[in-house]
């Protein structure tokens, strides 16, 4: 893995960890329902599928490696209050770091939190700075004190450096959604569940089927593959190998991860072809029905009964999840 200090040059070389190398070294856990790697995506849904739960009345403890040494100085968490029942919430906590999982520790966080059990849908994230950067590849997060049950967590993550969030990421964006630096030939970006970053070119350059399956999930027919060096910011996924036909970049076979990665390797698409079939880029009328209807990000549909499951029809809101779509047509989303 890569290290860093505190060096600005440095500290970019280290964003070849990304936040797909994270791992949960330990943790306490209310019970399997609950496990702490629920914490590394942002659902913004607090049910029992997306939330970490400490054991019921007592401190609890989990620990992450995040891949590398990183330098930060920050973190982001959304609480919890487990889902409709409301009856636990995070209070008090004290976060530290470490070289190494067997430690020494430093304490670089103790803080209070509001109770999120009076808090309103969707819980907020909430950004908490260190008084100082600090450098390491272990997290120590202790739960010290909790409102009713007990406490736990939705989202935890540091404040990755250099890193800039979109504005245009929202609930509805999912892990494998795709943008380009610009339209419709760019570089690529994909959503990794937490945060926006670039394609690593390993494996990738075997064929055009993963260019192919990316134009095709920005609403276009077709395209081919192109090197884009010179990106910034965190690498997300790498050493993939595309056959066609994958939802995202995440289901195509290969070793996954980003070793040997750098923005040397970033990939760029050339999209062609506008396909005008349940996309929201340039459909002439509605093809989202009860009897085909669209899964999350289709569109453009007229109601609910034109969407998947428990998906519900959303207004001028295709963009969220393509922005090539266009302004003003509805697109299939979480409820």
């Amino acid at each position: 893995g890569a290290s860093c200090t505190g060096s600005n040059q440095e500290s970019i070389k280290c964003l070849v960890c990304g936040p797909e190398d994270r791992s949960v070294v330990s943790g306490d856990i209310y019970d399997s329902r609950f496990p702490v790697d629920k914490l590394f995506y942002n659902n913004k849904n607090d049910n029992h599928g997306n939330i970490w739960l400490g054991i019921e009345q007592k401190t609890s403890t989990f620990v992450l490696n995040l891949g590398c040494k990183l330098s930060f100085n920050g973190i982001q968490l959304v609480n919890t209050r487990n889902n409709a029942h409301r009856d636990r919430s995070t209070k008090r906590f004290r976060l530290s770091v470490s070289q190494s999982q067997a430690g020494p520790w430093q304490n670089v966080l103790e803080t209070t939190l509001e109770d999120s059990r009076r808090q309103n849908d969707p819980l907020p994230l909430q950004l908490f700075d260190l008084q100082a950067e600090v450098t390491g590849q272990f997290l120590k997060f202790e739960l010290l004190e909790w409102y009713g049950l007990s406490g736990g967590l939705q989202y935890f993550d540091i404040k990755r450096p250099n890193i800039i969030t979109s504005t245009t990421t929202t609930s509805n964006t999912i892990k494998g959604s795709v943008r380009l630096s610009t339209y419709p030939k760019g570089r690529v970006e994909i959503f990794n569940g937490a945060v926006w970053g670039t394609l690593c070119g390993h494996y990738w350059w075997d064929n055009q089927k993963g260019a192919e399956n990316l134009c095709k999930q920005l609403g276009y027919l077709t395209g081919t593959k192109y090197a884009a060096p010179g990106g910034t910011g965190p690498i997300v996924v790498g050493n993939r190998n595309c056959k066609g036909g994958e939802a995202t970049v995440y289901d195509c076979q290969g070793p996954g991860g980003i070793g040997g990665c750098n923005h040397d390797h970033d990939q760029g698409v050339d999209c062609s072809n506008y396909d005008t079939r349940c996309t929201g880029t340039q459909p002439t009328h509605s093809c989202c029905s009860g009897s085909d209807p669209c899964k999350l990000g289709g569109g453009d549909c007229d109601g609910d009964s034109g969407c998947e499951g428990n998906l519900v029809c959303g207004r001028d809101n295709c963009q969220d999840f393509n922005p090539a779509a266009r302004a003003d047509y509805d697109c299939c989303k979480n409820p």
